[in-house]
């Protein structure tokens, strides 16, 4: 799955940097967003084999969940995973 275009959101800039510098360093394509917001309007202008966040940061995300049919979405939380 080298060269996948991956959309990571992480309002933390330190964890998101050393995230996006590991993925980076395996092939993939990094776009960053800091919250479910900027992941959204991202999400909507360019295309993403994959969606990955923590938390509660694709809460706006969910809304338009018909919009991600063909996305691979990790998100980790307190109360649980989505995949």
């Amino acid at each position: 799955m080298s060269g996948a275009r991956i959309l990571l959101v992480e309002d933390e800039n330190r964890i998101r940097e050393m995230i996006k510098e590991y993925l980076e360093n395996e092939g993939f394509v990094i776009a960053e967003a800091v919250d479910g917001a900027d992941g959204l309007d991202k999400f909507k202008s360019l295309e993403f084999d994959m969606i990955a966040s923590q938390g509660g940061r694709l809460e706006c995300m969910q809304r338009s969940q018909k919009d991600f049919l063909n996305t691979y979405i990790n998100a980790d939380s307190q109360r649980g995973r989505i995949r």
